[in-house]
């Protein structure tokens, strides 16, 4: 059983509540921010990773700093509370389905940001684009292209 098991973590009703917290560019955030996250250091350059997408989304075009630092106050709140399998639970049921590879692909951006892919993230990983219903084909690009993209940057 993986982490985004049906069975495991809270309750469904938990995860819907969530998810209706959640504004789009919440839920966007809240994954790749699981990611950086899931072992348990939040990365100064992951974060730095996930403030990049921020800037260039158009999903964040409203966003001014205040906004995103009141997000990512929300985001590690929940995150704090719930955990990472909840938080991303919500933010897959809030997130429109053609943002899914983007999201991946940000979360593995995130992940190989600080040079070291640890077991917990490749783990991550590898639930993570099932959950998000994402073929393994193109999963398997992602990582191969964020893997030739770092090469030289840190050790996988």
């Amino acid at each position: 059983m993986g982490m985004f098991h049906e069975a495991s973590n809270t309750d469904s009703a938990t995860v819907h509540s969530l998810k209706d917290e959640l504004s789009v560019p919440e839920a966007f955030t809240a994954i790749p921010l699981a990611m950086s996250a899931v072992d348990g250091n939040l990365d100064e350059t992951e974060l730095d990773c996930v403030g990049t997408y921020i800037g260039r989304m158009r999903i964040f075009r409203d966003y001014n700093n205040e906004k995103i630092a009141a997000m990512f106050t929300k985001l590690l709140d929940i995150l704090d509370s719930k955990g990472v399998a909840d938080l991303v639970k919500a933010a897959k049921l809030k997130l429109p389905k053609d943002l899914r590879e983007t999201v991946f692909a940000c979360a593995v951006d995130v992940a190989f940001a600080d040079g070291v892919l640890v077991d917990t993230e490749k783990q991550l990983l590898k639930e993570l684009y099932k959950f998000l219903e994402i073929s393994e084909k193109t999963a398997s690009m992602i990582i191969k292209v964020a893997t030739i993209r770092n090469r030289g940057y840190g050790q996988w």
